[in-house]
C-alpha cells in the first residue's frame, strides 16, 4: 500500500488533470447525447405537428370539395329540370307545328278546289258568253 500512496503522491497533479479531462469528456459526451435526444424529440415534435396541420388543411379541403360536389349536384338537378321543362315545351311546340301543318294542308286544299272551282266557272261563264253572242247577234 505504500507503494500506491507514493505513486499517488508523485503523480498527483497528472490524477488530478487526467480525472479532470476525462470529467470533461464525459460531461461532453453527456450534454451531446442529451442535446441529441432533445433534438430527436424536437424532430418529432415537429413532424407531429405538420402531420396534424395536413391532416387540418386536408380536412378543410376535403370540405370545401363536398360542399362544391353538393353545389354542382344542386345545379345538375335545376339543368335536369329544365331540361325536362324545354323538352315538354319542345313537344307542345311540335304538336303545334303538326296541327298548324294540318290546317295548312286542308286550307291549301280548299284553296285548289277554290281554284277548280273558280276556272269551271269560268268556263261556264265563258260558254254562256259564247251562247249569248252567237244568240244574241
Amino acid at each position: 500500500m505504500g507503494k500506491i500512496k507514493e505513486f499517488v503522491a508523485d503523480h498527483l497533479t497528472d490524477i488530478i488533470i487526467i480525472s479532470a479531462c476525462l470529467s470533461f469528456i464525459i460531461g461532453c459526451w453527456w450534454l451531446y447525447t442529451a442535446n441529441r435526444t432533445a433534438n430527436d424529440y424536437n424532430n418529432v415534435t415537429d413532424t407531429v405537428q405538420s402531420a396534424e396541420t395536413d391532416n387540418r388543411e386536408a380536412r378543410q379541403q376535403i370540405d370545401s370539395a363536398a360542399g362544391k360536389v353538393e353545389s354542382a349536384e344542386k345545379q345538375l338537378n335545376r339543368s335536369i329540370k329544365r331540361t325536362g321543362e324545354i323538352t315538354e315545351r319542345t313537344q307542345q311546340a311540335k304538336r303545334r307545328v303538326d296541327n298548324n301543318s294540318k290546317v295548312i294542308g286542308e286550307c291549301e286544299d280548299i284553296v285548289s278546289a277554290g281554284r277548280r272551282d273558280t276556272a269551271e266557272a269560268r268556263g261556264i261563264f265563258a260558254d254562256i258568253d259564247k251562247a249569248n253572242k252567237t244568240d244574241g247577234t
